[in-house]
């Protein structure tokens, strides 16, 4: 089996981990604004372009996973068992 693969969950991650930070964000910039406290001068862009690149790499080694996965489904074989299988 692959160790390593870019597919859909590649992306799915990148989208996922993206929109989290950007969620810390929005949320730390109400808590600021609700303190009437002066803003933060974060480099949200930087933070948002790391997660997402960190987000495709950990998507790109579960992609293999889903793929056989997809194929255990197919076969109707019981998923868990079938991607867990070592041999």
């Amino acid at each position: 089996m692959q160790h390593f693969s870019i597919g859909i969950v590649s992306f799915a991650f990148a989208i996922l981990f993206a929109l989290a930070v950007i969620l810390r964000y929005a949320l730390v910039a109400i808590g600021i604004w609700y303190r009437r406290q002066p803003p933060n001068k974060d480099r949200v862009l930087i933070g948002i372009i790391a997660a997402a690149v960190f987000g495709f790499v950990a998507g790109s080694f579960l992609q293999p996973a889903w793929d056989q996965g997809v194929v255990c489904k197919a076969e109707g074989q019981p998923i868990v068992p079938c991607v867990l299988s070592v041999g």
